[in-house]
């Protein structure tokens, strides 16, 4: 196999769902038949594969950072908190839009960066992943210099990742670098209908890893453990906007159930001020420092119920539907009943539907979910049923090994077959 090189904005291996699957992905491959070229820096020493691109477009970073656990956050701090981070997004968008002005400056430069980098490390293909602005253009524009081939694996839809100037930006690159790809590779079957609606494209699958739920050498024999004399719902990962809206619907929702027989833990690395900020807070909700990805599954085993969200607002209604997140293969892997919230229409909703591996509330309807969480807690038996259903999709559609091996034929030079004209 040639070598390949990895473009992505975030290192493998960081707490956000690309960057874990990414690292997943690669675990099994040789170091020395690839690199990876990253907008992020390390923390501590990277491998030697690893190159970083210099930047000055991205000016408005946000960061994050863990915070002690916390049930409740007093509604005027709340109050206050939204609209300091309200003000903070429109500084943000201000800043990114009128740094569109210096677009063609930032990928030319950038491309050059790749090429040098893809002729140092003596690189055949390149994999640009999606989730930033100008890396899919710059690796464009790069491989067209180096005579390089360029495969684009989109984790979202690149489109409507952006908001504002920014999108019309992205719709324009978009058009240009994807039809003119060797491959692009998707999470998805709805992803792969969107773009040969859009480009007549027609994009490969490579399914989201979950994280391997063996134990290591100095966990075995540790189990996880709630302390809440409660059932417990559980959600790992990232809490952003496209998730706001069908948390608020399950907190209200749990705090009506009769005797309130659920608590909501959220591990995630965003501090709770900022999710009480969207409402997403009360008696129920129970706030968890973020855990490293290896900690997920007895995390996830320990739970009675997971928690899948996915935004019915209409601003977030074209990403929603090709979205795969990276947690929906952690979730079937636990074997645990796993709840959606998300719309009709959403990939997610529509293959745990299919494949009933998961109760699914397509509907923005509290009193509907506040009857399905009635229901699962008087109902144990269905609870194991649903996670069996679960773990056996696991095995069948998000196996590792499989996905591996479908990954590196697509990268493979001369093996680019993926994106073909449909007539």
């Amino acid at each position: 196999m040639g070598k390949f090189a990895l473009l992505t904005h975030r290192l493998p291996g960081n707490p956000s769902g690309q960057s874990l699957v990414l690292a997943r992905l690669l675990a099994g491959v040789d170091p020395t038949k690839y690199c990876v070229i990253s907008l992020q820096r390390a923390a501590s020493a990277a491998p030697a594969n690893t190159y970083y691109l210099s930047s000055f477009s991205g000016w408005a970073r946000s960061r994050t950072t863990s915070v002690p656990g916390s049930r409740a956050t007093k509604p005027g701090l709340a109050k206050r908190a939204k609209a300091l981070f309200a003000l903070y997004r429109w500084l943000n968008q201000l800043v990114n839009n009128v740094a569109l002005i210096l677009a063609p400056v930032i990928i030319r430069t950038r491309a050059k960066q790749i090429r040098r980098i893809l002729d140092d490390a003596e690189c055949t293909t390149l994999v640009a992943c999606s989730g930033e602005l100008y890396n899919l253009p710059a690796a464009h524009l790069a491989c067209q210099k180096a005579n390089a081939a360029l495969v684009v694996y989109l984790f979202d839809d690149f489109v409507h990742q952006m908001t504002g100037l920014r999108r019309l930006v992205a719709r324009k690159f978009e058009a240009k670098v994807l039809p003119n790809a060797c491959a692009v590779i998707v999470t998805n079957e709805v992803a792969v209908e969107e773009y040969r609606r859009r480009y007549g494209i027609e994009a490969v699958i490579v399914r989201n890893l979950p994280e391997d739920a063996k134990p290591g050498p100095d966990e075995q024999g540790q189990r996880y453990a709630f302390e809440t004399g409660k059932l417990n719902i559980v959600y790992t990962g990232s809490v952003y906007s496209a998730h706001y809206d069908a948390f608020r619907n399950l907190v209200r929702a749990a705090e009506t159930v009769p005797e309130r027989p659920w608590w909501l833990h959220i591990f995630t690395d965003q501090p709770p001020l900022r999710l009480a900020s969207e409402g997403i807070h009360g008696p129920v909700v129970q706030f968890r420092q973020y855990v490293p990805a290896r900690q997920i599954p007895s995390i996830l085993r320990a739970a009675d119920l997971v928690f899948l969200p996915l935004s019915f607002a209409e601003q977030h209604r074209e990403i929603v539907k090709t979205a795969s997140p990276g947690k929906l293969s952690d979730y079937l892997a636990a074997g645990k009943a796993i709840l959606v919230h998300a719309p009709e229409e959403s990939f997610v909703s529509q293959y745990c539907r299919r494949h009933q591996c998961a109760v699914v509330v397509d509907q923005n309807d509290v009193g509907e979910l506040r009857r399905v969480l009635q229901e699962l807690a008087n109902k144990p038996e269905w609870r194991e049923t649903l996670g069996r259903k679960a773990a056996e999709r696991a095995k069948t559609d998000f196996n590792p090994a499989a996905a591996r091996e479908t990954f590196l034929q697509v990268v493979q030079p001369g093996n680019y077959i993926s994106v073909e004209r449909v007539h």
